[in-house]
């Protein structure tokens, strides 16, 4: 069977045999279970069977076999089992078959494994939503987003939320998405869609705010690497436990003179080197600003004096030229 699994599965007699008793599959190698339900030839009941196995590869080669039925192959793409990160080979196995309905492609397409969604991608059977997911700013193979995006209606961005974490993402990092449309896919339960937010230039301050308690680094960090971050919200970030997250804050123009004090003597050596100089240099302009302001109010003072002394034009400018 291992060798010759077309002639096994063509062969009357023992496919009459295993559909009365379905003990023979059983006890099979899952090597020889495999390359048997890999076969377009293999009966429906066998490719059902083989569809509830325990074991991965037995269940992947149901999942990649054209014959498999639509609903089995929409029981392996929504399965719990097949659900797991760990097993999005299997879903790309589904993704891929050309027999799987458009219903179940278009939700792989919108999966969260970028693998899973390039085999949607190069399906010959690619659902439309592909062309949808194109126009949001997905890249030809459904790995990245923000490539070039065009504009979306409103129905259109709801059925990119529903159609699962990616299509979430693309939303999320749409610039043509507002506050009110962000503000649920910023408290997200995947970190992805939150950091398409923490990036989005579109983000309100408010929702800056909230992603900058994230539970997740990354986001945090996208936030204090914003040019439009509040000095309110740096100040936030400027205690965050993570130090790539001060670091960022440590190089922002808007962080508070008094975070960059604390954070020139932060225990992590790299934020001590990158604040210190800034906070000193903070230092240093402030020194010079109230110096000029004093300058600037003894002026203010001499020339109403000149004034009020009843000189003559010419004489008070030769003044006010020898006392700058």
């Amino acid at each position: 069977a291992r060798y010759y699994p077309k002639a096994v599965v063509e062969n009357p007699a023992l496919r009459g045999a295993v559909a009365a008793d379905f003990g023979a599959l059983q006890n099979a190698p899952f090597s020889v279970l495999s390359a048997l339900f890999r076969q377009e030839q293999a009966p429906e009941p066998w490719l059902r069977w083989g569809s509830r196995h325990d074991r991965y590869s037995v269940r992947k080669a149901v999942a990649s076999n054209p014959s498999t039925p639509e609903g089995v192959l929409k029981q392996l793409a929504e399965d719990e089992f097949v659900s797991r990160a760990s097993f999005s080979g299997l879903r790309g196995a589904v993704a891929q078959n050309p027999a799987a309905p458009e219903e179940v492609l278009e939700q792989l397409a919108g999966d969260e494994d970028s693998d899973v969604r390039e085999e949607v991608a190069t399906n010959p059977s690619a659902p439309e939503v592909i062309e949808l997911l194109r126009r949001a700013g997905a890249d030809e193979r459904l790995q990245e987003v923000g490539c070039d995006p065009e504009s979306l209606t409103d129905a259109e961005r709801e059925r990119l939320v529903e159609l699962g974490p990616y299509g979430r993402e693309l939303v999320a990092a749409h610039p043509q998405t507002q506050g009110d449309h962000l503000e649920p896919l910023a408290r997200n339960e995947l970190f992805r869609v939150r950091k398409a937010v923490a990036e989005n230039r579109s983000a309100p301050p408010r929702l800056l705010e909230e992603l900058a308690t994230d539970t997740n680094v990354q986001v945090r960090r996208r936030i204090a690497e914003r040019e439009d971050t509040p000095p309110e919200v740096l100040e936030v970030l400027s205690q965050d436990t993570a130090g790539s997250v001060r670091l960022r804050a440590a190089r922002h123009e808007a962080t508070p003179t008094g975070a960059l004090k604390r954070l020139a003597n932060d225990t992590d050596k790299l934020v001590r080197r990158v604040a210190g100089p800034r906070a000193r240099q903070r230092r240093a302009v402030a020194a010079c600003l109230v110096q000029l302001q004093g300058v600037t109010e003894r002026l203010d003072g001499l020339v109403r004096a000149l004034a009020e002394s009843g000189k003559d034009t010419d004489s008070r400018q030769s003044d006010i030229r020898c006392l700058i």
